[in-house]
């Protein structure tokens, strides 16, 4: 598909269910992952292949298996890529266009992030998941977004270390502190709600805190795992920082202290040329930063 970033998409030729797992296996070329459309949000449901526990939506828990003429999106890793589709490849397992409801269990360090709006139907989901030694820019593990053919929809995408939005982040836990910043693509004025899934299952990370930067908020995800926010100015992003630390003890002292300080402090502006903050120290003032 031209300038859609490498994907491209293909169906299930034959009358039966097969397994991706086994598909995958003799592709050439291709990232270990498909896409289909969830009609249930109006967004992408992604099977990631290399790491189940981080699949999205209705294909989250569906062991990869694609039904009877089932099309969906691969995204290719270079210029010739291939899939072959073979007798051997087909499933026993039945299932609707969909594939499998979704189950409500979720992987150790692995965060799933929904937005969701009480407007309309349509929602997405990201998540971001901690493998020992995964890369901070984009590569081969991660998902890259990929927008909804509904206009309408959200997104809610973290940005890697090289500036690419993703759907699925793939993240190094083995660091004391992580700052991932995340936009929020917002096409229908209104009302949205953030909604966290995972955040107890962490083992590296016991803080964790959402930032809304634009709206200079701070939530303990560790005590609510939901947020809501109001967005009208469909032009903008809105954008976001998701905090991760191993200082428990101080958590909520942190979120709410640099709220406090920014309340108080500061003044924020933003311009096409970056985002501006007054502090309105007197000109003798240490800071820290």
């Amino acid at each position: 598909r031209t300038g859609a970033d490498g994907w491209n998409l293909i169906g299930n030729p034959y009358p039966a269910a097969i397994d991706w797992d086994l598909v995958f296996v003799n592709a050439i070329s291709l990232d270990n992952l498909v896409q289909i459309y969830d009609q249930t949000i109006n967004d992408y449901a992604i099977y990631n292949g290399t790491t189940p526990a981080s699949s999205t939506g209705q294909l989250f828990g569906s062991g990869g298996v694609l039904s009877s003429t089932q099309g969906f999106w691969v995204h290719s890793t270079a210029g010739t890529p291939s899939l072959t589709f073979r007798e051997t490849h087909k499933s026993s397992t039945t299932s609707r266009p969909l594939v499998k409801e979704k189950p409500d269990y979720y992987a150790d360090n692995c965060i799933h992030l929904f937005l969701r709006t009480p407007m309309m139907k349509n929602a997405c989901e990201s998540v971001i998941n901690f493998i020992d030694g995964s890369s901070a820019d984009a590569d081969e593990q991660d998902v890259v977004f990929m927008r909804s053919p509904d206009k309408k929809t959200p997104s809610f995408t973290p940005l890697s270390a090289d500036g690419k939005k993703l759907r699925i982040t793939i993240l190094d836990g083995n660091q004391p502190k992580l700052d991932i910043p995340i936009v929020s693509g917002i096409h229908v004025p209104g009302t949205y709600i953030l909604d966290f899934k995972g955040i107890n299952s962490l083992t590296q990370h016991s803080c964790v805190y959402l930032e809304d930067v634009d709206a200079g908020k701070f939530i303990n995800l560790t005590k609510e795992n939901s947020y809501t926010f109001t967005h009208n100015d469909i032009s903008k992003e809105h954008k976001f920082i998701l905090h991760f630390s191993n200082d428990s003890e101080n958590c909520e002292r942190s979120a709410s202290t640099l709220q406090a300080l920014l309340s108080y402090f500061t003044f924020i502006s933003y311009s096409d040329d970056g985002v501006y903050a007054n502090f309105n120290f007197s000109e003798q003032t240490d800071v820290r930063m």
